[in-house]
């Protein structure tokens, strides 16, 4: 359940009052209510079946690209050839460099650009003098980006039933290339795991995959309230359909899933549409995963409650995608007989050109079958839930279960606790933009800010929930949560929060009642005569002069952190799932653990703040101007932390029983079909498409039971952190 009040956040009470023992326990993910939509009769399994065929087949995509493409690895991406996007400045390698560097290389000394090979020399991204002093001399900087390599840059044509890939035209070779040819963009932030997900309250690192799920887009009621074509298509009188809207909550990975099949840098050629990919895909000659091997023990395609949908080729399913939605939903939403099309002032017209009910319906069919299966994927059994730990004495906690957690990892959790990662990743989920079924979502806090401009006292400021700007890189070069969506609307919930205590309309309200009278979370960091507690605070955005009140009429006493803010991510897995933060620019935790060391990577402003923000409301110029007194976008629980070497090796191993062994050798639920993907590129095109080949590899299909059931034991991922390690790309199979 959301409700949509400032208070507590129930993961940071627990996360400060550390007289408690962790028992052992399933986590559950928030309920989307979706008793209406589903077929009553098992339709939940059958939309799970559907999911999981939707996400790891290849013909989604235009050119071979599924879901899983990007996140087959921990739910995350490996690859370490063709991975690196230039970012703003579409300029690949170091924009900055002192000494035996270059500007336009990596830090290794190569050329930088596309279908480049990654290597250990050439992390972190930014590289100083000396790693424990943010503000030392700057040996190297490099803006790029380290994410997943998606489609080519093509115009769609027209899908083809049955085929694995679209009618596109030429592929453009400007940016992205190899000797000469086209070759595959990479996508603009690092790819983040699906598993786990699904207690996101949103999802993407910007978090414009909106709780509230609206059958159409990622952008739920923004859309619905400034699009008259963001509707679905539901049964009507004379069996004909009609407009209806959608409004789904607790559903931000079904919004979230219908953003990368029609992105042109993730799985789709420019300007496909939802309802082409349905034509494709619910034709009678597509068979679901059809190139792609299905294990005889998939636990959900053989071994699942539904029995055997495995075809018998081995390949793909026996039921058709039309078949499988009729099980899965409602009729209400594809019985219609007729074609439609939707005109742009939100007209439903029967068109014999048009498309079909279903074909229409295709995007909420694709976003809540594939939240369903993403829901399955749950990592609760690491070696933190069986210690359980009893953090009575939060200086000598102690495991209540089996088996135990070393010395050194119980070292660890204290030195979390004691630090300022406990406020963001809190146990038992370890993010704070996530929640549990039952719990309620805070979904706008207050954080202390360093300074709001010149020099003076520590002011607070909003920001969305489990969103930060921790200073990994200047604000200018990724706007994260503070950039709008396509109708102009802030994406961040603090920032319409702050537009409606001026009297300005928003689309997507936040459900404050009363904005001259609301009680907002106060986090006060580990230090001085308040440490480690909250203060609720007023904010007065009517009454000049409230005693005690955030008055927006002072703005030294007020500031959104809003701009450069994106999604903390949760720590379970983490060690599985290198490179790290938001573009990738830290290969292993050892670096991460250098970063919070120094209290991350932004430069301090002679006249106070830094390059992480500027303006009174957190908006002012991008990039920051070196002479400007920028103030601070970062809270101020980011602050070097003085843990030394020993403390820092502490956390990583503590972070690493965060592991869950069922992700690192694809047991239930996270064993899958067979998966073709791209590893870079061959500098030659000699099939004359005009797009550089790619160099193919292959995930064999596992079972249930794991790699290890199928005797493929050294096919288990290392649990150690480093994008680098060759083992953590061993499941890769060559096959050119």
């Amino acid at each position: 359940m959301v409700k949509r009040l400032f208070a507590v956040p129930a993961a940071c009470v627990l996360a400060l009052s550390l007289s408690s023992t962790m028992a052992q326990a399933e986590l559950v993910p928030p309920e989307p209510d979706l008793s209406e939509i589903l077929n009553s009769r098992n339709g939940e399994q059958w939309a799970i079946a559907l999911g999981k065929a939707l996400f790891w087949d290849m013909q989604v995509g235009s050119d071979g690209m599924a879901c899983a493409s990007c996140h087959f690895s921990a739910g995350a991406d490996s690859r370490v050839v063709n991975q690196l996007n230039p970012n703003i400045d579409n300029e690949f390698g170091a924009i900055e460099a002192s000494g035996s560097h270059s500007l336009g290389t990596t830090a290794s000394g190569a050329v930088s650009g596309p279908n480049y090979e990654l290597v250990a020399e050439d992390f972190p991204f930014r590289q100083l003098a000396n790693e424990n002093d943010r503000n030392s001399t700057i040996l190297i900087v490099t803006n790029d980006v380290v994410s997943s390599a998606g489609s080519y840059d093509a115009e769609f044509k027209k899908v083809r039933k049955g085929k694995l890939d679209d009618k596109c035209g030429p592929a453009s070779n400007d940016i992205f290339h190899a000797g000469g040819y086209a070759a595959r963009m990479v996508e603009p932030r690092n790819t983040p795991t699906t598993i786990n997900a699904a207690f996101n309250h949103r999802n993407f690192w910007d978090g414009r995959a909106d709780n509230t799920f609206n059958g159409v887009s990622p952008f739920g009621p923004r859309d619905t309230v400034n699009d008259p074509t963001a509707r679905v298509l539901v049964l009507g009188n004379y069996g004909r359909a009609k407009l209806a809207k959608l409004s789904v909550e607790n559903a931000s990975l079904a919004s979230q899933a219908v953003g990368p099949p029609l992105s042109n840098f993730e799985m789709s050629c420019n300007n496909r549409a939802f309802r082409d990919l349905g034509r494709k895909l619910l034709a009678t000659k597509t068979r679901p995963l059809g190139y792609q091997e299905v294990h005889k023990n998939d636990s959900v395609f053989r071994k699942g409650p539904l029995g055997n949908l495995r075809h018998y080729s081995k390949k793909g399913l026996r039921y058709s995608y039309m078949n499988l939605v009729r099980r899965a939903f409602d009729r209400k939403y594809w019985i219609a007989g007729g074609r439609y099309e939707i005109e742009s002032d939100g007209t439903l017209q029967l068109t014999q050109k048009g498309f079909t009910q279903m074909e229409m319906n295709f995007p909420m069919f694709f976003g809540i079958a594939v939240m369903m299966y993403e829901r399955t994927l749950i990592s609760d059994q690491s070696a933190f839930d069986s210690c359980a730990p009893d953090t009575s004495d939060s200086n000598n906690p102690f495991c209540t279960g089996q088996p135990t957690m070393t010395a050194l990892e119980l070292e660890g959790l204290v030195e979390f606790n004691n630090s300022s990662c406990v406020f963001c990743h809190a146990a038992p989920l370890f993010s704070s933009a996530s929640f549990q079924e039952g719990e309620e979502f805070v979904p706008i806090a207050r954080a202390p800010n360093a300074t709001a401009g010149p020099p003076g006292p520590a002011v607070a400021a909003l920001h969305d929930t489990g969103f930060f700007n921790l200073g990994t890189r200047p604000v200018g070069e990724d706007i994260g949560g503070g950039a709008t969506d396509p109708h102009g609307d802030s994406l961040s919930m603090a920032r319409t929060f702050l537009d409606e205590v001026l009297g300005l309309p928003v689309s997507d309200p936040t459900g404050v009642v009363d904005p001259c009278d609301t009680d907002i979370a106060l986090i006060i960091p580990p230090a001085g005569p308040n440490a480690g507690s909250f203060i609720d605070a007023t904010f007065d955005g009517c009454s000049p002069n409230g005693t005690g009140a955030i008055d927006i009429s002072e703005p030294d006493n007020f500031r959104l952190m809003v701009d450069g803010q994106v999604k903390t991510p949760t720590l379970r897995n983490v060690a599985l799932t290198p490179p790290y933060f938001h573009y990738g620019g830290y290969s292993d935790l050892d670096q991460v653990m250098d970063f919070y060391d120094r209290g991350g990577s932004r430069r301090d402003r002679t006249n106070g703040g830094d390059d992480s923000g500027t303006g009174v409301f957190g908006e002012g110029l991008l990039p920051v101007p070196d002479t400007a007194d920028a103030g601070t976008n970062t809270p101020g629980l980011m602050a070097p932390l003085g843990l030394g070497q020993d403390g820092k090796d502490a956390i990583v191993a503590f972070m690493k029983t965060l592991t869950d062994p069922r992700v690192q050798c694809d047991m239930a639920p996270f064993d899958h079909p067979e998966l073709i993907l791209n590893h870079g590129h061959w500098e030659e095109d000699l099939d004359g498409d005009g797009k550089a080949d790619d160099v193919r590899v292959r995930i064999p299909a596992v079972g249930k039971g794991g790699f290890q059931a199928d005797g493929n034991g050294h096919m288990c991922l290392p649990n150690d952190g480093d994008l680098l390690n060759v083992d953590l790309r061993n499941r890769l199979e060559p096959l050119d």
